[in-house]
């Protein structure tokens, strides 16, 4: 193939590039591969595990661009070659090879930057990456770069075309952020030394970068036409749920820095559990607290599902569980919740199932992430909330697959991946099911209900993955398949005596349940700033997120809409049966099993236009939940 640009006189050949790109990945696993690891963590040859699985994934990249540049020296290349040099025909294609490759530019240079940084102290994970395998950092800064130059040169008069307003691509977006974040990290690095550059300030700037990225992502979405039309373009959609990524991780990232809580705490368990499985045990050795973990013959366990620590294993094994921060982990998931549920709320729009503008949907995924207590959820690092914000994840994820129409074991095996992190996100499957059904009414025009059945039978078969993968973890512990471990675990006393005498469900629950969960108020305290202490045994959710008073408006007969309301009324009633009101916390934290249903629900209720008072609602549960996050972590009471 000949990459080439006859107008700017520069012509470049394919098999030179790739050559070069060959020569650059050989010399960087070979600079990587020259240090020996520490003592106690080699594996092979003086060689980390960490550190020879990343060369080997290195090493077959480079093993697939070598066959790229013996294809590109035939006279007649293979098919599979020239499929490759199509797909670059295609516009769509080519704006997100580049995407990616600015993306991968941009990461490999903040990296390297921040890392070189003091501000690399406030960012676990960038320092043992850029130790352990800076050559391939490099590596990767350089091959995306040229990359990225030859296709700029070789297409630019089409790619000038893509990218006019309103058209913004993503790559504009990522050019754009690259020089704004490369600018705030050079000033970090050089203004951390001058006299009159405030330490306290230090913490706030990792985010206030992310800050500048999620802001120019926001202004090339802002550019689509889409933004006020009740139709979403999903190209566009895409672009603000990466925009609300990076706000909320921002955001989420920032108050913890802001708290001073950007670290692993005490009760994380889970990135201990993460690295005693890569040991092939399921107990943790001298654990730094015993606090609700379960002793059994002689062990300390993890009484709650794996899920978090099976999500940590890569990290686990890329950077060690000590360099692993679970706020930031947490944060990640977060965020990605958000995005996820804002692309179910653009995804109804367009179907027609919701009239929200995008305008009104990105309403509601901020009142997701800031008024619904997954903030302060999120940014805690302790294992209870890390569980919860893991199913949090899972359970969108479910539901955008199940909106779009994915195959139903898929769209089961994610909800499967949600119950491996909490059992009761079970009970947000007839939303799934009236979803399924109104993908059906709208594409044939009719309800079959042999198809739905097929289609309730097949992604139940998905969750089964899940259900069982339980009962085995719990077999494997316990020797029983039922046997949570919740029976030996070290909790509080009064929690301890209703578990031994009532289990985990039963009717004796009900009337507390309902108190926390609709009734408790604060309660006035004179030795707290503001003067009132909400209650650690929970908040009355209407209280916490005001904007849940618009649900009565969320009425009809569509399938999803009455699978939305079986959700939420399943998910209730088993809660209510539960034996924990969730404490501690701030509000009513479980509300998070089911809170996709429920926004999609308000997303009905707010009609073609979201009203000034549903707007004005949404801000006060923000602040409401800022400001029981301050409280949460001891800032004012």
């Amino acid at each position: 193939m000949d990459l080439s640009t006859t107008s700017r006189g520069i012509r470049i050949r394919a098999d030179l590039l790739l050559t070069a790109v060959l020569i650059e990945g050989i010399i960087a696993i070979a600079v990587m591969l020259a240090s020996p690891s520490e003592p106690g963590n080699a594996a092979f040859l003086g060689l980390s595990l960490r550190r020879l699985l990343l060369g080997g994934v290195v090493l077959l990249g480079l093993l697939a661009l070598a066959v790229l540049l013996a294809a590109s020296r035939r006279r007649s290349p293979p098919m599979f070659y020239l499929r490759v040099v199509s797909a670059l025909e295609n516009d769509v294609v080519l704006d997100a090879t580049l995407s990616l490759l600015f993306a991968v530019f941009w990461i490999s240079l903040n990296v390297i930057v921040v890392s070189a940084s003091q501000l690399a102290e406030y960012t676990g994970l960038l320092q043992p990456v850029y130790h352990q395998a800076g050559s391939l950092v490099f590596f990767f800064l350089l091959v995306s770069g040229q990359f990225a130059s030859a296709l700029l040169l070789k297409y630019w008069n089409r790619l000038r075309r893509l990218w006019t307003p309103p058209h913004y691509g993503l790559v504009t977006t990522a050019a754009i952020a690259s020089v704004i974040s490369v600018s705030l990290a050079s000033y970090m690095f050089f203004g951390s030394h001058a006299r009159w550059f405030l330490p306290g300030l230090r913490p706030l700037l990792y985010p206030l970068v992310l800050g500048a990225i999620a802001s120019t992502t926001a202004a090339a979405s802002l550019a689509s036409p889409s933004w006020v039309h009740p139709v979403a373009n999903r190209r566009a959609s895409h672009l603000r749920a990466l925009s609300l990524f990076l706000w909320m991780f921002t955001i989420y990232v920032g108050t913890s820095m802001a708290l001073e809580r950007y670290f692993t705490p005490s009760k994380a368990y889970f990135h201990l559990l993460a690295d005693a499985m890569t040991r092939g045990q399921l107990f943790l050795s001298n654990p730094p607290s015993t606090h609700d973990l379960a002793f059994y013959r002689g062990n300390w366990y993890v009484v709650h599902p794996p899920l978090v620590a099976l999500l940590m294993i890569p990290s686990v094994l890329a950077i060690g569980p000590s360099q692993l921060n679970t706020v930031s982990f947490s944060s990640v998931l977060a965020a990605g919740s958000v995005a996820l549920l804002y692309l179910i709320l653009e995804e109804m729009s367009a179907l027609g199932w919701t009239r929200t503008r995008a305008a009104d949907n990105t309403w509601l995924a901020i009142l997701f992430g800031l008024g619904f207590g997954l903030w302060w959820v999120a940014i805690d690092g302790e294992f209870w909330f890390l569980s919860q914000v893991a199913v949090v994840a899972f359970v969108a994820l479910s539901s955008l697959l199940c909106i779009r129409g994915a195959h139903p074991f898929l769209v089961g095996a994610a909800l499967g991946m949600a119950v491996l992190g909490r059992p009761t996100a079970l009970f947000v499957w007839p939303f799934l099911v009236g979803v399924a059904a109104q993908n059906q009414l709208q594409a044939e025009g009719t309800l079959r209900l042999r198809s739905l059945v097929r289609w309730s039978l097949l992604s139940l078969l998905g969750m089964a993955v899940g259900v069982l993968g339980l009962f085995l973890y719990n077999w494997t512990r316990f020797g029983s398949a039922f046997d949570t471990g919740f029976i030996r675990q070290n909790i509080a006393p009064w929690l301890a005596s209703d578990l031994k005498d009532f289990g985990l469900f039963h009717p004796h629950y009900i009337v507390r349940n309902l108190r926390v969960m609709l009734l408790n108020l604060p309660a006035w305290n004179g030795d707290c700033r503001l003067r009132i202490d909400p209650s650690e045994q929970g908040m009355s959710i209407i209280l916490a997120t005001p904007a849940l008073l618009f649900l009565v408006r969320a009425r009809g007969h569509a399938p999803w809409v009455l699978g939305a309301w079986s959700a939420v009324a399943a998910s209730t009633a088993v809660l209510l049966l539960y034996y924990s009101t969730g404490a501690w916390q701030f509000g009513y934290r479980y509300i998070l099993d089911f809170a996709v249903p429920l926004v999609a629900l308000l997303a009905l209720a707010s009609g073609k236009r979201m009203s000034l008072l549903l707007t004005l609602c949404i801000v006060a549960s923000a602040v409401i939940n800022a400001v029981g996050t301050a409280w949460w972590f001891g800032v004012w009471c």
